[in-house]
């Protein structure tokens, strides 16, 4: 079976959320091809979404050398023909530039962008599970400071503010989710108890209106707090 064949069917598992098969087609592609960037990237991927943020950031740099590695040869090989032409006819030598950094199309870079920040999310979240909040902040900002719009790390950061009683702060990263997902419900909700721990029931009252619309159970239930604490 070629490189293609296994890219292919690991591919195809991993649109079926079987990311431990899919690591498996990628792995094997690897050692057929070491020099595939393509299947490193593939199986960075996989590891991200199967849950090892430590090795698909190890398998996503992997990619990274790989590919700067191919354009590094490619630009020798294009500058040694140059100037072996150069030999045979005398002319200004003309060379390609080296390039220090790999380069990638539009899309490539936004590929990398995301997985980049989901590998820090995802870190940061294996963090929490071991009650490591602080750290865990600090891997959720390196995540929103690569991808700014990433609203599940804006959730989980509001969510150990509030664990830590930083609910200022809280209340900040809910507000930016509500306005990347408003109608995400039980942002809405959240947000709505943050108002009320701060004390600033109107801001809860606002909350109540938009998630009236959203889920009935939570708006009630977040009019039931607000009239507690009246």
């Amino acid at each position: 079976m070629n490189t293609e064949t296994l890219l292919k069917r690991g591919l195809k598992l991993a649109e079926k959320k079987d990311y431990t098969g899919a690591i498996v087609f990628f792995q094997k592609a690897i050692r057929q091809d070491p020099e595939s960037a393509e299947a490193y990237f593939h199986l960075g991927d996989a590891c991200s979404k199967n849950g090892d943020a430590f090795k698909a950031k190890e398998y996503y740099t992997q990619a990274a050398r790989i590919r700067h590695i191919l354009i590094q040869r490619s630009v020798d090989l294009a500058n040694a023909t140059a100037e072996a032409e150069e030999e045979q006819v005398p002319k200004p030598k003309i060379r390609i530039p080296l390039t220090p950094e790999p380069m990638y199309s539009n899309v490539e870079k936004i590929v990398l962008t995301r997985q980049k920040a989901e590998t820090y999310y995802q870190y940061g979240i294996a963090q929490v599970k071991t009650g490591e909040l602080k750290k865990a902040l600090v891997s959720l900002q390196e995540a929103i400071k690569i991808q700014a719009d990433y609203a599940d790390v804006f959730f989980a950061m509001a969510m150990i503010y509030t664990e830590l009683g930083d609910t200022h702060k809280a209340i900040s990263s809910y507000e930016k989710v509500a306005r990347l997902q408003p109608k995400n419900a039980q942002t809405r909700f959240n947000l709505g108890l943050a108002y009320l721990t701060a004390g600033m029931p109107d801001k809860a009252l606002d909350e109540y209106t938009a998630l009236s619309n959203l889920n009935h159970e939570m708006a009630e239930e977040l009019f039931s707090q607000l009239t507690e604490m009246k």
